[in-house]
């Protein structure tokens, strides 16, 4: 796995007393009293305000460590410059952890995983391989969401079989793993896999989201594959899960491409019936369905309950 880390790592980028006391507890004596909670508002404001690169992010790594504090994605936001100049400054993340360890910042798991999701966030995706790689060579045992982050990008690099590969090493997958995978999956159009990874999914106990099952049908419907379309969608209703819109759009979608209009019209009744109003998207996979099969001057009643399937 480490290998195939390292490998990755060669591949361009795309397009995420010690100085620390001095910023820490003098500069702050309300936060050490505990008058004030620390905030992103008081991140964020003294990462801006930071005379120095090494200094805004030694304090955003201090204020990491602080009981029951956060950062908001807006901090992550906020020190993405800081981390990007110290990358360009020193080329490599383990000159910066060395650059942190001089300057008296103590190295913790903890710091690798805020800037792996740092350089994550940035589309860093070298950088971000490379905090990976060094985490597990100071023996640091990486946690499933520094995981989930390297597969992303691995998934995003084009590396599908590394990645593949990757996620059957993984000791303890979450729904998030999961579905990175089918995210993946369903945009490479392998429907096969997609039926096999939901079923595993099912067999896990994962409970799947509106996002998910939107991303399956879409795939099942890209593919052509009605029947299973079908199946998914029949589920999705016998397991109690809420349908959305899209889920319908992707429905009458799939009717539309096999032809069969009444029936995707019926669906759009069905639809509004269940309380879901059809969107422009809806009416588009209906009007071009009538337009490629040449129905409009054939059919004029079917263009008419068309128009007025929403009244």
């Amino acid at each position: 796995m480490l290998v195939a880390c390292r490998r990755l790592l060669h591949l361009p980028s795309i397009r995420y007393n010690s100085p620390l006391e001095l910023i820490a507890i003098p500069r702050y004596p309300t936060l050490s009293h505990g008058h004030h909670r620390l905030s992103p508002e008081i991140v964020d404001s003294t990462v801006s305000n930071c005379p120095s690169d090494t200094i805004a992010l030694s304090f955003f790594l201090w204020a990491a460590r602080q009981p029951e504090y956060f950062h908001a994605p807006t901090s992550f936001d906020r020190i993405t410059p800081v981390v990007r100049r110290l990358s360009h400054r020193f080329g490599l993340v383990s000159g910066i952890v060395r650059h942190l360890e001089s300057f008296g910042c103590p190295i913790k798991a903890q710091t690798f995983l805020i800037l792996l999701r740092v350089y994550w966030r940035a589309n860093m995706c070298r950088f971000a391989l490379e905090v990976f790689d060094t985490m597990c060579r100071r023996n640091y045992v990486p946690n499933t969401f520094s995981r989930n982050i390297v597969l992303d990008i691995m998934f995003k690099r084009g590396c599908f079989d590394d990645a593949m590969s990757f996620f059957r090493e993984f000791p303890f997958p979450n729904f998030l793993t999961y579905n990175i995978v089918l995210r993946s999956i369903c945009k490479s159009g392998d429907w096969i896999k997609v039926r096999d990874l939901l079923r595993e999914m099912v067999g896990k106990g994962f409970h799947l989201n509106e996002g998910s099952f939107s991303m399956a049908l879409d795939c099942f419907c890209k593919a052509g594959r009605h029947s299973e379309l079908l199946q998914l969608f029949a589920s999705i209703i016998v397991l109690g899960r809420r349908l959305s819109v899209i889920m319908w759009t992707i429905l009458i979608d799939s009717q539309c491409r096999n032809k069969r209009f009444e029936i995707a019209l019926d669906h759009m009744r069905n639809m509004i019936e269940a309380g879901f109003l059809p969107t422009v998207v809806t009416f588009t996979s209906v009007i071009k369905g009538l337009a490629d099969a040449k129905m409009f001057g054939e059919n004029p009643q079917l263009c008419l309950r068309c128009l007025h399937a929403s009244c």
